[in-house]
């Protein structure tokens, strides 16, 4: 495994390199999963407007590393200076005050359309709860959150 974590860790700062970007990488095991922290002081260009350049970066750094790890898949997350760690936590307040108001009002609360990454966030985070249901709408860019009372 630390053949792989080392494969990866070094296809991210090549990257970052071509891109002249000046970071460190470092590969931690979290709650989650495996993730490739990218640590820059210009981190805002990587993580882009709502996360979507940090979408992009990852899609591209998995791509490589599974042509360079061939057969040997490896599953992991990538985050810009936190910024996914911190998303998170302000999303997990957020729904769980949404599904509070559901419960108490009886009342359907529509959440703004999110990343796959986000929905999935915001399903864990609720799925213990038995006062409300959490479902998946729409479709494409407009896949929404609706928290339902049970």
């Amino acid at each position: 495994m630390n053949d792989k974590l080392s494969a990866i860790k070094e296809i991210v700062e090549k990257l970052l390199s071509i891109m002249e970007f000046e970071a460190e990488v470092f590969i931690a095991e979290e709650d989650e999963g495996l993730v490739v922290n990218i640590n820059c002081l210009e981190g805002g260009l990587l993580i882009g407007q709502g996360g979507e350049s940090l979408s992009g970066l990852s899609h591209l750094i998995k791509l490589i590393a599974a042509k360079k790890l061939k057969d040997e898949f490896v599953s992991f997350s990538v985050d810009v200076n936190d910024y996914r760690r911190q998303r998170a936590e302000i999303l997990k307040e957020f729904v769980a005050e949404k599904a509070n108001r559901a419960a108490l009002d009886n009342k359907n609360y529509a959440l703004a359309p999110m990343t796959s990454y986000e929905r999935r966030i915001v399903h864990m985070a609720l799925q213990n709860r038995k006062d409300i249901i959490c479902e998946s709408e729409g479709e494409g860019a407009g896949r929404h959150i609706v928290i339902k009372p049970a």
